[in-house]
């Protein structure tokens, strides 16, 4: 089974490695801020997935809304919370990378979402599976 954990370490490797395969250093910021959102947000899906149980997870784009507000929104838990608002940073920053082709300060970006993605994982994972 794939592991989005992965993608993280990638993200890494990205911010801090230079530029693989003469990768131009923008696009390599951009894909290890994609990366990192991929790593967080996949991991806390399985988790509400295993917690609801299979195919209660809308199949559809929508998919990411729900499960960012599932963590920010829909518990009082503080955990569950800081979750939320580590992925939907995630999201914000994954969808300047994407779609806005004018936005600037990748490092900057980059490196905060390395911090966001590792917090947001280590919090679905220190979480257990709870009723």
């Amino acid at each position: 089974m794939f592991d989005w954990v992965d993608y993280l370490g990638l993200a890494h490797e990205m911010v801090t490695q230079g530029e693989p395969s003469g990768a131009p250093e923008e696009s390599r910021l951009r894909c290890a801020v994609s990366r990192a959102y991929y790593a967080a947000f996949g991991r806390a899906k399985v988790y509400l997935s295993d917690l609801y149980g299979p195919g209660k997870l809308p199949q559809t784009a929508d998919v990411h809304e729900y499960v960012i507000s599932q963590f920010r929104d829909d518990s009082d838990d503080q955990v569950w919370r800081a979750i939320g608002a580590d992925l939907e940073r995630l999201r914000e920053y994954r969808n300047m990378a994407d779609y806005r082709e004018n936005a600037h300060g990748w490092t900057a970006k980059a490196t905060a979402s390395l911090v966001y993605g590792k917090r947001a994982v280590q919090g679905v994972e220190g979480l257990g599976l709870r009723p």
